[in-house]
């Protein structure tokens, strides 16, 4: 087992008014109450102990989908899942995957890694976007301008390919990393 793999921690909030049974990892310096909204330092929790990684694991993914986002492009749900819940499911899923009975397995059991290599995993599904969903706001085409800015551009590739439209600007969520997702 690797040396470096958090512990799943529970621990009661200090809230006199609360009093929310917590999880959290050994990894942790903080933690928010999804009941009061509060963030306590995680040596202030009371009652903490070893949790059961299994009810840890649920609470947690229970707590992050159960979010109700305020509206926005990060909100906007495409095949169910949103960039706001990618990003918040994204730690979790790039240390588990799903073993072949469907429990919950570190990746390091289950392919000898400890990251998954995106280009040998997901390359057959990257720069694709279903028709469908093109015009889909804060997700499809992108209508803050760009197409416009572009337009030069767009129309000499256009004409490359012989009137068929074959790239378009897409949405780019503006969260620090909007150049990493604008070349994805």
């Amino acid at each position: 087992m690797d040396e470096d793999a958090a512990d799943f921690l529970q621990g009661i909030c200090p809230d006199a008014k609360c009093q929310t049974l917590l999880y959290f990892t050994s990894k942790n310096s903080l933690v928010e109450c999804k009941n009061c909204g509060q963030q306590h330092k995680i040596e202030n929790l009371l009652e903490q102990k070893k949790a059961n990684k299994i009810n840890a694991l649920q609470s947690m993914i229970k707590n992050m989908t159960d979010v109700q986002p305020k509206k926005g492009s990060d909100f906007v749900r495409v095949i169910g899942l949103s960039n706001f819940l990618c990003k918040l499911l994204s730690p979790l899923l790039t240390t588990y995957g799903m073993n072949k009975a469907g429990k919950a397995t570190l990746l390091s059991e289950l392919c000898d890694s400890e990251t998954i290599d995106c280009g040998k995993v997901l390359g057959n599904r990257t720069f694709l976007i279903s028709p469908a969903h093109i015009d889909v706001e804060g997700y499809g085409k992108d209508r803050t301008g760009s197409t416009l800015y572009l337009q030069t551009l767009l129309d000499e590739l256009k004409s490359a390919h012989e009137g068929e439209e074959r790239l378009i600007p897409i949405h780019a969520d503006g969260d620090g990393h909007c150049l990493v997702h604008a070349i994805s």
